[in-house]
C-alpha cells in the first residue's frame, strides 16, 4: 500500500455503476403516497444521478416534491427528499394519480445509481 503525503493511502473514491436495486418486487399501491416497497441500499455517488425504473421503464422521480410519479423520503413519506439528499435506506413512494397507474404486486423497480467504490 502507498501512502500519499498526509498519511492517507492514497486511495481514490470513484463512482461505480451498482445493480443491488435492480428486480425489487413493488408493494400494491392505490393512493398517492404509497409505499414501493423499494428502499435504495448505498447513498448515491457524489450526487449523482437515480433513475427508477418500473417493468423497464424509466419514470419521472421527484427532486424535494411529490410533483413527479415517485420519490424518496426517510420519514414515512410525508417530505420528498431532493435528489442530492437522497441517502441510504431511504424508501420510494408512489404518486398514482402523476403516474397515471397504481402499482401490482407483480411489477418489478429497478434503482438505477452510481455508489461510492468505498461502499461496493
Amino acid at each position: 500500500m502507498i501512502e500519499a503525503e498526509g498519511g492517507s493511502t492514497g486511495v481514490v473514491e470513484t463512482g461505480v455503476n451498482v445493480r443491488t436495486d435492480y428486480n425489487q418486487t413493488a408493494s400494491v399501491t392505490s393512493s398517492d403516497e404509497d409505499s414501493t416497497g423499494a428502499t435504495i441500499t448505498y447513498t448515491p455517488f457524489s450526487d449523482s444521478a437515480v433513475i427508477v425504473k418500473v417493468n423497464g421503464l424509466q419514470v419521472n422521480l421527484g427532486d424535494g416534491a411529490k410533483n413527479e410519479a415517485c420519490y424518496f423520503s426517510a420519514d414515512g413519506g410525508t417530505t420528498a427528499k431532493s435528489s442530492a439528499d437522497i441517502a441510504a435506506g431511504d424508501t420510494l413512494y408512489w404518486m398514482g394519480s402523476i403516474a397515471a397507474y397504481e402499482l401490482e404486486a407483480d411489477d418489478e423497480i429497478d434503482i438505477v445509481y452510481m455508489a461510492s467504490s468505498n461502499d461496493v
